[in-house]
């Protein structure tokens, strides 16, 4: 049998209840592999009868071996347990693997290879049993599932790529979760998670997005299962693993955007600048200025696109401003794992950390040594500057150099000096050494440096030896954090008369928005228009707006969210893959620019969860938020309006804490979203809103099914649904104190609010 028919008994044949029934000349993929199943069996009749007769003793033991590996596949084949519908491939890879077993057949003799030794090395099941992949890691590997490298390469098939793989403890717990590292499969550490939802097959190169039963279905699928015996990729893998393995922790965090070289096995991918790079030269890439100008842009437009963006701007020498954090709870800075490195890089004269701390390390594009002269010239200040390190640190610190650096923020690290063992800021880091000159000469100099600590954004000053205790000298950082009420809250609420002024304004504006519908569907239909156009043939496609603008929630600065349906979409069935949304963001963007006198300042963000377009449109001023999922969000913005029509009251509630949330730098803690349901929440716990069941039996029409949810059809008109309903009676300040009351009391910690069944499950 030749590739083709392989590929189709291993990718194609799918077991179907009725396929009996289809007509005799149907070229299903079952049915023409049973042909070429009869003429190889035909030829075995006749011609590998003759050939076994005629043989010499040697070969005739080495055909009846071939023989009997062959009768064994069949049987085992014929006695696996079939699930109609799905993928035959699939089901064998629960028996004995007939791929290695042939492959075992045909590189050893039956005698040193006899059948009952074969093993089945995959076994994927295991995984749905594993605890989930936010668990905290054991920083003691037992090494049960990676082992190390010993078996050299003999064949394309016989690389088995299981050696122990030790990344730097951050990035093993994000990027390679325990979750996946437990998975049996062929090969180990072959699926990087680059999101929340998101994951790439190192080995089969391709994009997973979604929840983990499309990560398990793919390692337990039949091209995963092919791949795993391709010799090349496995090859590559290993390269690419390599090619991270011995960098620092902020280099090797940077892998999310990088993935093994389909053509060159010496080099990786960059997917973000669409180049191959030399194992050798990752480093050097990730420091590159078009990768770090990507990079940057990408952090500005979405901070949390991608595990450990905090941790890849250490590489640029860069803090993350907003402040936010991956993980959920810090531990204590003694318990950490510190990073300390000296600030400057002796060995090399000729290099620019030998003149530059590493913190600042990333500005050396901004200087140009002149080789004739004992100066550097700062291009962004166009200023010459002595080349030592002192006239040096003071130029980047200075407020003309940091206001020509621009708006891209720089750490903030703390100083300490273990020898004086006084910690001060940064103006006065160099004052200190000018001072302590006559106290450090009876000190061996060389024994003292200055150290950076990557961990606590500390640098020090002392011996080796001292540096390594630093954390014990943390406690002289510490500040007592002040929590300052922000204007809005003081005025606000500063009488129940201000509460209400406010609160009626902001309903006033929210209503005009939700109510100015031309403007909003004038924007969609023209949209509509441009993109059916593009499309062309039978395809319409329809634009869905929804959120904060649509339901009552917004202001005049707030984004218009809008679903736009391609074809067929909305209930979530078609085109959620990765590659399809991908391909969606990527042609609709096009399609927009084309039209820069209705729309501008285009972007495309097709790896977010949710791939989106943002742009701007020029003739109603709107700035629009595209996406491409299904309709959910659009059924979701109907109930919420929906709860606002039958409360009002809820509608003022919503807008004040909104408001209150953002004042107060808790918006990026909690999203707006969460605090509408939060407020909805709490008015059917307290019997002034329906639970969704509750609606259900209102609305007994058979519901919408999208991504798996049930949508409500209403049946019912927003009048007879009112008169269910008990009117809030008290005022809007009492009802945001008895909000601020429950949730102050709410067990966040073992209980769970159902906004399904307005009640709390534990």
């Amino acid at each position: 049998m030749d590739r083709n028919t392989l590929s189709t008994l291993t990718n194609d044949v799918e077991l179907m209840e009725n396929e009996s029934s289809f007509p005799e000349n149907h070229p299903t993929p079952a049915r023409q592999a049973i042909n070429e199943l009869k003429v190889f069996l035909n030829y075995l009749d006749s011609t590998g009868r003759i050939a076994v007769s005629n043989a010499d003793q040697s070969e005739r033991q080495e055909l009846l071996g071939l023989l009997t590996t062959l009768t064994k596949i069949t049987k085992s084949i014929s006695q696996a347990t079939y699930r109609m519908y799905h993928n035959a491939s699939e089901t064998h890879q629960d028996e004995e693997h007939f791929e290695e077993m042939s492959q075992q057949a045909l590189n050893e003799t039956p005698e040193t290879a006899p059948l009952d030794a074969l093993e089945h090395t995959e076994n994927c099941d295991n995984f749905e049993n594993n605890s989930e992949d936010t668990e905290e890691d054991s920083d003691v590997d037992d090494g049960s599932q990676e082992e190390s490298l010993e078996e050299p390469l003999l064949g394309d098939n016989s690389f088995k790529f299981n050696f122990r793989v030790d990344y730097d403890p951050p990035v093993r717990k994000r990027l390679y979760p325990k979750g996946f590292r437990s998975m049996q499969i062929p090969v180990n550490n072959c699926l990087l998670r680059i999101s929340e939802t998101a994951c790439v097959c190192l080995l089969c190169m391709k994009h997973l997005i979604g929840k983990r039963e499309v990560f398990v279905q793919h390692v337990k699928g039949p091209k995963h299962a092919q791949a795993a015996l391709d010799g090349v990729r496995l090859m590559n893998l290993n390269n690419f693993h390599l090619a991270f393995l011995n960098l620092d922790a902020n280099f090797q965090a940077h892998q999310v955007y990088f993935q093994p070289a389909q053509h060159n096995t010496d080099s990786v991918h960059c997917r973000m600048c669409r180049t191959d790079v030399k194992i050798r030269n990752v480093a050097e890439h990730i420091l590159d200025a078009r990768h770090k100008n990507m990079f940057l842009r990408n952090f500005r437009n979405k901070p949390t696109s991608f595990f450990l963006m905090d941790l890849q701007l250490l590489c640029y020498g860069i803090e993350n401003g907003s402040g936010t954090n991956e993980e959920n709870s810090a531990p204590d800075s003694s318990e950490r794992i510190h990073d300390v490195r000296p600030s400057y890089d002796l060995t090399n004269p000729d290099s620019w950390n030998f003149l530059l701390p590493f913190r600042y390390l990333s500005q050396s594009d901004h200087f140009r040594k002149n080789e004739t002269s004992t100066s550097v010239k700062c291009n962004l200040c166009d200023k010459m500057i002595l080349s030592d390190r002192k006239n040096l640190l003071r130029h980047i610190e200075s407020k003309a150099h940091m206001t020509a650096l621009g708006k891209i923020r720089q750490k903030n690290y703390q100083y300490f000096c273990q020898i004086c063992k006084v910690a001060m800021k940064k103006s006065g880091w160099i004052r200190h050494f000018d001072a302590m000159k006559d106290h450090t000469k009876e000190l061996k100099e060389e024994k003292l440096g200055e150290y950076q600590c990557m961990t606590c954004n500390l640098i020090i000053f002392g011996e080796d030896s001292a540096v390594k205790n630093h954390p014990k000298s943390m406690n002289l950082f510490k500040k007592e954090r002040k929590h300052e009420l922000s204007d809005f809250t003081r005025t606000t609420f500063a009488s129940a008369e201000q509460l209400n002024k406010v609160a009626d304004s902001m309903a006033i504006e929210a209503d005009m928005v939700a109510n100015c519908t031309s403007v909003t569907e004038a924007f969609c239909k023209r949209l509509e228009t441009i993109m059916n156009a593009k499309l062309g043939g039978t395809s319409r496609c329809k634009a869905y707006p929804f959120g904060s603008r649509v339901c009552g929630l917004g202001n005049e600065s707030s984004d218009l969210d809008v679903f736009l349906d391609v074809g067929g979409m909305y209930d979530g069935e078609r085109k959620q893959d990765y590659e399809s949304q991908g391909r969606i963001v990527k042609l609709v963007s096009k399609t927009l620019r084309q039209h820069r006198d209705d729309f501008e300042r285009i972007y495309a963000i097709p790896d977010a969860r949710t791939p989106i377009v943002c742009f701007n449109c020029r003739r109603s001023r709107l700035k629009c938020d595209l996406s491409f999922r299904h309709g959910l969000s659009v059924e979701n913005t109907e109930f919420v309006g929906l709860c606002l029509e039958l409360q009002p009251i809820t509608q003022k509630l919503i807008l004040v804490l909104k408001k209150w949330f953002q004042t107060n730098q808790l918006k990026k803690k909690i999203p707006t979203y969460a605090i509408t349901i939060m407020a909805i929440f709490y008015m059917q716990v307290n019997g002034y809103l329906f639970s969704v069941n509750k609606l259900r039996q209102l609305n007994p029409a058979p519901p919408i099914l999208i991504d798996g949810w049930e949508a409500i059809t209403y049946t019912m008109t927003t009048e007879e649904m009112i008169n269910h309903i008990t009117p809030y009676p008290d005022t809007l300040e009492k009802l945001l104190k008895d909000f601020f009351v429950y949730y102050l009391n709410f067990n966040y910690k073992e209980d769970v609010s159902i906004i399904l069944l307005h009640c709390v499950k534990h």
